[in-house]
């Protein structure tokens, strides 16, 4: 208890000092200053709410957000180091970009579930799988939805 409160105060601290400081001397690179910005929220959310805590599989939680920081600062950290070239290759992701992503999105939709409910990952889901999935749909959502609008 006393370890996860000084990694939750330190974490507090690190986000706030780089709020402060690219306030104050200017942001880094957008990439680079949001990839920080996304780890750093992600990692203080994940300590703040544990998965499973007081529960019996308070184990498995921690090797599951263990995973989760751990593919958080890859997926960060590898933006923050390619920010260039991922610029330069904009529109196209390689399958690591998307990979990485993926992870990304596990992450903020499982810490969002913990820490909102589950309301809103779902319709981040439900949103998601209209974008992929919308255009085989030949307008037969548009016009199902349309009978509860009028």
């Amino acid at each position: 208890m006393i370890m996860r409160e000084t990694l939750t105060k330190g974490l507090a601290l690190l986000l706030g000092g780089l709020i402060l400081y690219t306030s104050a001397i200017g942001p880094f690179e957008s990439l680079i200053q949001r990839s920080l910005f996304l780890a750093l929220v992600i990692l203080l959310g994940l300590a703040v709410y544990p998965l499973g805590q007081g529960k019996r599989w308070r184990p498995l939680g921690i090797a599951i957000d263990t995973l989760l920081a751990v593919g958080v600062v890859v997926a960060c950290s590898y933006v923050a180091f390619n920010h260039e070239q991922i610029l330069v290759e904009l529109p196209w992701a390689t399958p690591r970009d998307m990979l990485l992503t993926g992870v990304l999105l596990v992450a903020i939709l499982e810490l969002s579930r913990r820490a909102i409910g589950v309301i809103f990952p779902l319709l981040v889901l439900v949103g998601l799988a209209y974008a992929w999935l919308g255009r085989q749909s030949q307008g037969r959502l548009v016009t199902g939805a349309s009978i509860f609008i009028t």
